[in-house]
């Protein structure tokens, strides 16, 4: 009897220690804690401008990602199934106990990963994991990294709406899963996924950073990608309407006037702008948002035309349209805002300051467009041209974000617009040994 007395007693103190440490490890996102400190210039090539920058620095924070050498990313870099398989092994162990114990073998770097992957059914076994990983490898490995739970649909994408994916591949199910995750979003306007290609560690960054921290998943809809068409299963037609408000539009010649779109079901393969006189007006659209999307269009000179918005299936015949009736005055706007093309409200920063890009480059992977402006091209006081597009950027509701610092120790300073799901990226650097403004206009 006392045995089984000091038993039951060393049982109940044992379950009073044992408890508390496995509530505390239940998987969950919130495990995902910053462990590193990410200095400026941690990586000599990844500058602070670049579109992959902020989502290197939280992979790295979060223990996720480390460099090829104690100074490099090598974010050009394609990744091996060794990496991707250490990617998805490090997500999972932090996940589920919120510490990361794996480390590096001796012999073969990435054999304690492999052995963790295959423990815990997270990968089968890969003839040669020194291959680089194609597109489709990686969404197979890392959609098992994290249980349903962590990776529940932010996003309504139909099967078969990706372009060139479809459900019934091998790699199908993983990549619908991750792109309604908002994980995946594709390479292109049209969210193609490219799944016979490799993909780089920048790209691979951007992932994990969205795996870990479920804030920075991308919220889309597939508006100009999905198949079906204008049947159903069932082969009835699907009634399609497509509705512009206002209708009417008038704006001084350099004014901008925003239209928004909404179409009453997303069963449609794509959307064209048909601008009757492009001589009188310009017209971009910007980000959907479920069913609706902004259109904007810019009066260029004194006269009246029509933009119509066309609803076209996979045979390119007309669903549904719309015309938008424009009218452009021949008085130039007071205090006109211009925006960048496709980046609505962003204000164009060259038309701000009378200066023109000498350098821009537009990034697929998250619909991004970089634009570098010299210094020496801005008349006037360069701090004020920066302070007054700060301002016009607050005055077309942008709100001050973040402030970091470059790898100089030069400010960015990062601005989002809720209401559009666009953020700003605002600073001076020299790139290409040339002083410049730097501005990047990515959707989120």
């Amino acid at each position: 009897m006392k045995k089984r007395l000091l038993s039951l007693l060393f049982a109940s103190i044992l379950a009073l220690y044992v408890l508390p440490l496995t509530v505390l490890a239940a998987g969950t996102l919130s495990n995902f804690q910053k462990m590193h400190t990410y200095a400026a210039g941690q990586f000599a090539d990844v500058p602070a401008a670049e579109w992959y920058a902020d989502e290197v620095r939280l992979a790295y924070e979060f223990g996720l990602v480390n460099g090829t050498t104690p100074d490099t990313y090598s974010p050009g870099q394609n990744m091996t199934i060794a990496e991707a398989v250490k990617f998805a092994a490090c997500l999972n162990e932090i996940y589920n106990t919120g510490v990361l114990t794996l480390q590096n073998g001796k012999s073969l770097w990435y054999q304690p990963y492999i052995d963790y992957a295959l423990s815990r059914g997270l990968i089968s076994p890969y003839p040669d994991y020194t291959a680089y990983a194609s597109r489709s490898d990686m969404a197979v490995i890392f959609n098992k990294a994290l249980p349903g739970e962590a990776t529940l649909p932010i996003n309504n994408i139909p099967d078969n709406a990706i372009p060139d994916v479809s459900i019934s591949q091998s790699c199908g199910a993983a990549v619908y899963n991750l792109y309604r995750a908002g994980i995946l979003s594709g390479v292109d306007s049209s969210h193609t996924y490219n799944p016979n290609n490799t993909i780089t560690r920048a790209e691979v960054a951007t992932i994990v950073a969205r795996m870990a921290d479920s804030s920075i998943r991308v919220p889309f809809e597939i508006i100009a990608g999905g198949t079906g068409g204008a049947t159903s299963d069932q082969q009835q037609t699907t009634s399609m309407a497509v509705h512009a408000a206002p209708s009417e539009v008038s704006a001084a010649k350099g004014a901008a006037v925003l239209v928004t779109c909404t179409v009453s079901s997303l069963d449609f393969n794509r959307i064209i702008l048909v601008i009757g006189d492009p001589s009188v007006a310009s017209c971009t659209w910007g980000i959907p948002v479920g069913k609706t999307f902004p259109l904007t269009i810019i009066g260029l000179s004194s006269g009246a035309t029509a933009v119509t918005v066309r609803l076209l299936d996979a045979d390119d015949s007309v669903l549904a349209e719309t015309a938008v009736g424009v009218t452009v005055t021949g008085g130039t706007a007071e205090a006109t805002t211009l925006y960048f093309p496709g980046y609505y409200p962003v204000p164009d920063f060259g038309l701000y300051t009378g200066t023109t890009p000498y350098y821009t480059e537009y990034t697929a992977m998250n619909s991004s467009t970089f634009y570098a402006y010299r210094v020496s091209d801005i008349s006037g006081d360069t701090e004020d041209a920066v302070n007054g597009y700060k301002r016009l950027l607050m005055q077309n509701d942008f709100v001050l974000y973040d402030l970091n610092s470059g790898p100089d120790g030069d400010d960015i300073f990062v601005y989002v617009n809720y209401a559009y799901h666009l953020k700003v990226y605002l600073t001076n650097a020299i790139r290409d040994g040339i002083p410049g403004i730097m501005v990047k206009a990515t959707p989120f």
